[in-house]
């Protein structure tokens, strides 16, 4: 009899455990896509305080971005282009863009290094870089060579 009360609470023990699992995935799930979106929030208010542009592909539902507020939509959607055109522009402020997990296009000026072009490499999708010739100035045909090889498909064009 102790045997068949045991098979019987056990079920439900495991009904317990895989909840509380499934429970932890969903808030795992949901906090990684809060720090993505929190993240993309603060890169576009950086790339803006450089006194740049972004430029961004819309996602998500339709209903959903006629009843969010303002610039709600800006964490979820894709930003695929990005301009910084600035004297002020230094070589660490090009981390933020690794926040842009679509980027395509990115627009450079300013006073850059190979450190710059280095911090470019994580950028997957990166398909054309602009460098306007004040950018060039201290960039090294290496450095050129080496983001060409970490991603293959990208086209570099010299302003």
């Amino acid at each position: 009899m102790t045997s068949d009360l045991a098979s019987v609470q056990r079920p439900g023990l495991r009904l317990g455990w895989s909840l509380t699992g499934l429970l932890a995935l969903l808030a795992a799930a949901g906090l990684h896509v809060t720090l993505s979106i929190r993240s993309q929030f603060a890169a576009i208010e950086e790339i803006e305080r450089l006194g740049g542009s972004i430029e961004i592909r819309q996602t998500g539902p339709a209903w959903l971005r006629r009843h969010a507020p303002g610039s709600w939509m800006n964490g979820i959607d894709e930003v695929v282009g990005v301009t910084l055109i600035s004297g002020e522009l230094r070589d660490a402020d090009l981390k933020t863009l690794n926040s842009f997990k679509s980027l395509r296009r990115l627009y450079l000026g300013g006073n850059l290094t190979d450190a710059a072009i280095a911090e470019l490499k994580p950028l997957k999708c990166l398909e054309r870089l602009y460098l306007c010739h004040q950018a060039t100035a201290a960039i090294s045909p290496a450095a050129v060579r080496e983001i060409q090889t970490a991603l293959p498909h990208l086209e570099i064009v010299l302003e």
